[in-house]
């Protein structure tokens, strides 16, 4: 029982592709530059800054300063993952 067409039978293209299309196939598959997050350090090191962050940022004196300006304590845990979220983005970008 056979289904669907062997790779031998397919018909294939033997042009070689223009050089502005195998330079966007280079760009897409294969990157320059290794990406930070395949760095195992690099993950825990976020990780710890974000808990870090979290555990500081939850201290009374911080939560009253973020009460004046809301009142919602939803709110509060909203704004300071935001600043959270800021910061990595912020350290991610620029270290």
């Amino acid at each position: 029982m056979d289904f669907g067409d062997k790779i031998d039978d397919l018909p294939t293209d033997e042009q070689t592709p223009p050089s502005n299309e195998l330079q966007m196939l280079m760009n897409i598959f294969k990157p320059e530059e290794p990406s930070k997050f395949n760095d195992i350090s690099y993950i825990a090191k976020i990780g710890a800054i974000a808990v870090i962050l979290y555990i500081v940022l939850n201290q009374q004196p911080i939560l009253n300063i973020i009460q004046q300006y809301t009142k919602n304590p939803t709110t509060n845990k909203v704004v300071i993952l935001l600043f959270i979220v800021m910061f990595l983005y912020i350290y991610h970008t620029y270290f």
